[in-house]
């Protein structure tokens, strides 16, 4: 605190808040006159006590640029935080096929189809995503018949569950050993399996079983017509190039 020499008023920024004439006190070393402001005597130069207000001016100015400066870092953190992506299924572009209004078995067929469309664009994502809703759905469905065997099957061979793979295509060429989407389905398995003797043995299975089988007329056989027809080309390019 310094006193106004003319109204002796207590002021502490050396201003007299009364008479607004500018205080003064004396270095304690020397005992110069000083003006209030002065960190440093200017007659020997001895340090002064700084000016209190000033300061606790001072370093809330400053508290207050540095918690602004936390704030914009803070929120330029958080823009360049990742965020949740949807499944492959949204990213890409491809809408999820819409359920609600399907039969239990259309509701597996479709997923089962996501699937399979997953797996020709190598899309892991989509395949991990759709896996467990495509297994409960054939899972409420009070049977299943050779068609959904094989729809099952292949979503777990796309998956890499081989022993579940094989059990649904034991349970379907037990009820139709020469079904010719059970030996698909054994193609399938043995090619996951990376299984070389065992796919042209599979190959060699399907081509005989393939002129019976497509002439009994099994309505499975004409939804997945490509896909037969796709496997006895290839089956004979490997077994028998001369055709």
């Amino acid at each position: 605190m310094t006193t106004c020499p003319q109204c002796h008023q207590q002021t502490r920024d050396g201003v007299c808040p009364r008479c607004n004439r500018r205080t003064t006190r004396s270095c304690a070393t020397c005992g110069s006159p000083l003006d209030a402001r002065y960190s440093f005597c200017p007659a020997c130069g001895a340090p002064l006590g700084r000016n209190p207000g000033l300061l606790i001016r001072r370093l809330a100015w400053l508290f207050g640029i540095g918690a602004l400066v936390v704030v914009v870092l803070v929120a330029a953190r958080l823009s360049r935080t990742p965020r949740p992506t949807a499944p492959a299924a949204v990213t890409r572009g491809i809408p999820a096929p819409d359920i609600s209004a399907m039969t239990p078995r259309e509701q597996a067929d479709a997923l089962f189809t996501r699937i399979m469309n997953a797996s020709r664009i190598h899309d892991t994502a989509q395949i991990r995503f759709f896996r467990p809703m495509a297994i409960g759905a054939f899972a409420l469905l009070d049977s299943l018949d050779l068609d959904a065997r094989y729809h099952l099957g292949l979503i777990h061979v796309m998956t890499d569950d081989l022993p579940a793979a094989r059990a649904q295509r034991d349970t379907l060429l037990q009820e139709a050993p020469r079904h010719l989407l059970g030996l698909q389905l054994s193609y399938a398995i043995a090619q996951r399996a990376a299984d070389t003797t065992q796919m042209r043995t599979v190959l060699r299975d399907f081509l005989d079983a393939y002129g019976p089988e497509s002439a009994s007329g099994r309505p499975e056989y004409a939804d997945h017509a490509a896909t037969l027809q796709n496997l006895r080309q290839g089956a004979l390019a490997v077994l028998d190039p001369t055709q």
